[in-house]
């Protein structure tokens, strides 16, 4: 009877386990672009950014759940007055909730580090800021899909300068992916 029980015992958690944390998830490998809301930035990098990187997603009830997302991009320019080679790196770090499958929306936060390497000197940093999007992901075959997505980071940074004046710079901006998805 003992062994009845527990045997009974852990089937009942294995399904409170699944019902309670996650039903399904997916994997997206992605590219797109993003546009740098700073002007500063835009006159020295161009207006946008290529980047590329990776996203889990797990629901804990049917259709929501958590998203955490990685990406990487990085551009070189010129600088404004001496006209030197300069280049920036930006890693930023999403993560939050997501509402929907096929067609989804996402509200969350985002961590960006980022790295300045100009003649002078090279400066690193990081800032948080938050993120929304949302998108579509088409069927292809069987757990592979499509996917595309659109959204909005605000990322600011705020810095005193040589001269004693505080300085934002707005490291977020819209930005679009597309890529391979694949459910689990």
């Amino acid at each position: 009877m003992r062994k009845k029980l527990i045997v009974l015992f852990f089937i009942f958690m294995i399904f409170m386990f699944k019902a309670v944390y996650a039903e399904r998830g997916s994997v997206f490998l992605f590219a797109g672009n993003q546009w740098i809301s700073d002007e500063n930035i835009r006159e020295i990098y161009g207006i946008n950014f290529l980047r590329y990187g990776g996203e889990i997603n797990v629901n804990a009830f049917k259709s929501i759940g958590f998203f955490f997302k990685f990406s990487h991009q990085s551009q070189y320019g010129r600088t404004t007055y001496f006209k030197e080679e300069t280049y920036i790196e930006m890693n930023p770090i999403f993560y939050g909730i997501k509402i929907g499958n096929r067609f989804f929306f996402k509200l969350g936060f985002i961590n960006m580090k980022f790295e300045e390497k100009t003649p002078i000197s090279d400066y690193k940093d990081s800032t948080s800021g938050n993120y929304f999007g949302g998108g579509i992901r088409i069927p292809i075959v069987g757990p592979v899909s499509f996917g595309f997505e659109l959204g909005y980071a605000k990322a600011d940074y705020t810095f005193e300068n040589s001269a004693g004046e505080k300085i934002t710079l707005k490291l977020g901006g819209p930005s679009t992916e597309a890529g391979i998805v694949i459910r689990f």
